[in-house]
């Protein structure tokens, strides 16, 4: 282990607590605590901070809003697809519709070119 970083730590400790009784000093008694506290505890991990409250609450708002999103796209294609499939049959009848029309469009010239040349 190193033994040195350990002393380290408590050199940097003692600087930061140093900075600290010197930014107390200009300051009220109160207003330097509560910096205090609010460096040590964001130090020690356990503050955490108003805006990265702030970011988490829009971090998890913006990946609702993605989800929202996407969900939307989803469904419109599921949508959208259901209603190609149901209209195929519908196009393939109207081309066999077309179809018949030319059909009995040819049978009928077919039948007055029978009957003019009996005539």
């Amino acid at each position: 282990y190193n033994t040195e970083g350990s002393a380290n730590e408590g050199r940097e400790d003692e600087s930061l607590d140093k900075e600290l009784e010197d930014e107390a000093s200009l300051g009220s008694t109160s207003t330097a605590c509560n910096f205090s506290h609010t460096v040590r505890s964001s130090i020690d991990e356990k503050f955490v901070p108003a805006a990265l409250k702030g970011m988490n609450a829009l971090a998890i708002t913006l990946f609702f809003i993605a989800l929202g999103t996407g969900i939307a796209y989803h469904v419109v294609g599921v949508v959208t697809s259901t209603f190609i499939s149901d209209s195929i049959p519908n196009i393939e009848h109207s081309e066999k519709r077309l179809y018949w029309v030319i059909e009995v469009s040819h049978n009928l010239k077919a039948k007055k070119k029978k009957k003019k040349k009996k005539k």
